[in-house]
């Protein structure tokens, strides 16, 4: 509303001045602003988003290393355990067996 209100007496005041003069994009510096501003904020907050997901990505991928490398280890570390268990058990066995 303000606005129209002002492009109106901008239009008086210029025909008033020259008749000839051409008046159009009758607009605020803030929507100017606004407009100029608009494609490097767009451009701005796709390059977060890309960023953010190119992190989160590398997180979910060391993540997965992480886990994938843990569970070996423990597997590995599990089978070690038992078959130390299982070579004890045959030796106790061996040893009782071989006492007179």
């Amino acid at each position: 509303m303000e606005q129209a209100i002002f492009e109106g007496t901008l239009r008086r005041s210029v025909t008033a001045i020259d008749a000839n003069l051409p008046v159009f994009e009758v607009r605020t510096m803030e929507e100017r602003l606004f407009e100029s501003v608009a494609k490097p904020r767009f451009r701005t907050v796709l390059l977060g988003v890309f960023a953010g997901l190119a992190l989160l990505m590398a997180v979910v991928g060391l993540y997965a290393v992480m886990a994938v490398s843990v569970a070996q280890r423990t597997h590995d570390r599990a089978h070690a355990a038992f078959q130390r268990t299982a070579q004890a058990v045959a030796g106790h066995k061996t040893a009782r067996e071989a006492k007179p």
